[in-house]
């Protein structure tokens, strides 16, 4: 007995040394690990990504640019470079960081949609439509649907509406559950003169993501156009209180006063709208407000006859169109929002008030950066609408919302120059029959 507890405790000591070697040997590969770690391009690649997905573009840039040390041959990495460039707002960067990868790979399809994107942003249209083209002669390049939606958005923003319609429906038979096409096509369809198909379509992305209050808006907006506000009212009120963004709380509020006060007439009677309430109902859309104080819209009154009927055809001679005793044509400015014409920087002048306009400036440049600004301009033209079908109603003036036309044969009609679409049309009147009663279900 007292043999085998010597032989025990003889066996301790060499224990203790045995985890001393074990815990010596794997500290000493943890070091060569993270050696051979410093000295490993994809390593590095993996920690900027890490850095990327985190919003710590700083730290990612420092480790691709690590990684592209050690290789610079290692295209992931430039490809990374670009994508985080483009987040810094470095859109030459950005560039290089795109050219330089497909230099090295010509073949990378990803690369090529983001440099078509940045193209894009820019306004390096030609170029960004190339870019995405090539994006897609790669047949086995697993995102097929984003090049698709790309090239959706530069034919929505150039006016080039069947085009985009197209590109849109090839994102979407790719990629069916694509919230963000089902969007887009449906402000192409807005577009296009078809609203309930649009209606549809805004209907689908927001099913798909009920949490994109952007989806969920333009929805609303679809349904008040279609004359639906008891619809328009509940999504309204459904994404009202997880609105972050103050225009477009100022707007679902504008919104939801004209659902409650007014409803649209589809026919009126012949009796002329005097000039002075049709010149106080235009007024109220020059009040309106508008963000970065740009107001890119002006407003076209049409009461001549002829011209109505030319004006009514464009909308498809729906009866609220064919009977109106006028019209006002809001035309968003498309042309004039590039943040180096004479137009914005006189805005910006008085928008300042007497101070440096420099920083409204900057702000308005990166946000023009990433903006779809025609869409961005027809939407800002919802603002100027709901003031003066709100003026229209105080004033005793009937009123229709007409966003379904022939954008082409409207903008003919109007001698539109290149720059500027008609966003919407508003008839107005005296309604040609008793207001309905409006039946709606009790508060709760």
């Amino acid at each position: 007995m007292q043999h085998k507890e010597g032989r025990a405790m003889n066996l301790k000591p060499l224990m203790v040394v045995s985890l001393c070697l074990c815990l010596a040997f794997c500290a000493s590969s943890q070091k060569k690990t993270a050696k051979a770690r410093e000295k490993d391009p994809q390593y590095q690649y993996n920690v900027g990504l890490f850095y990327m997905n985190g919003n710590s573009v700083d730290e990612a840039i420092k480790y691709l640019e690590k990684s592209l040390a050690l290789n610079p041959r290692f295209f992931l990495s430039w490809n990374a470079l670009g994508l985080a460039r483009s987040m810094k707002g470095d859109m030459q960067g950005a560039i290089a960081g795109f050219r330089k990868c497909l230099e090295i790979n010509p073949q990378f399809s990803e690369a090529h949609n983001n440099l078509g994107t940045i193209y894009q942003e820019t306004k390096m249209f030609d170029q960004a439509e190339q870019e995405f083209r090539k994006a897609l002669e790669n047949p086995g390049y697993s995102s097929a649907e984003l090049p698709h939606y790309n090239l959706a958005r530069l034919y929505f923003t150039n006016d080039r509406i069947d085009d985009a319609y197209n590109e849109v429906q090839s994102a979407l038979q790719i990629k069916s559950r694509f919230a963000m096409a089902h969007n887009l096509k449906g402000l192409i369809l807005e577009k296009k003169g078809s609203l309930e198909e649009a209606v549809d379509s805004y209907e689908e992305a927001y099913k798909l993501v009920p949490d994109d209050v952007n989806f969920g808006f333009n929805l609303g907006l679809a349904y008040y156009k279609n004359d639906e506000p008891e619809s328009a009212k509940e999504i309204f009120e459904k994404i009202s209180p997880r609105v972050q963004d103050q225009e477009m709380k100022d707007r679902i509020k504008e919104y939801l006063e004209l659902i409650r006060k007014r409803y649209s007439v589809r026919a009126y009677k012949p009796d002329p709208v005097p000039d002075e309430l049709l010149a106080q109902v235009l007024e109220a859309g020059r009040l309106a407000p508008s963000a970065f104080g740009l107001e890119p819209w002006r407003f076209v009154a049409v009461t001549d006859k002829a011209e109505r009927a030319a004006i009514a055809h464009a909308c498809y001679d729906q009866p609220a169109a064919a009977t109106a005793a006028a019209f006002i044509v809001i035309v968003a400015l498309v042309a004039v929002l590039d943040p180096d014409s004479d137009y914005v920087r006189e805005q910006f002048k008085a928008e300042a008030r007497g101070e440096d306009p420099a920083p409204i400036h900057e702000a308005y440049r990166a946000f023009h950066r990433v903006e779809s600004i025609a869409e961005w301009a027809q939407g800002q033209c919802n603002f100027a609408a709901a003031h003066m079908l709100l003026q229209a109603a105080h004033l005793g003036v009937d009123s229709c919302p007409i966003g379904g036309f022939d954008a082409g044969a409207l903008a003919a009609v109007l001698k539109l120059p290149r720059g500027e679409a008609p966003a919407l049309v508003i008839a107005l009147g005296r309604c040609a029959y008793a207001a309905p009663r409006r039946l709606r279900k009790a508060g709760e």
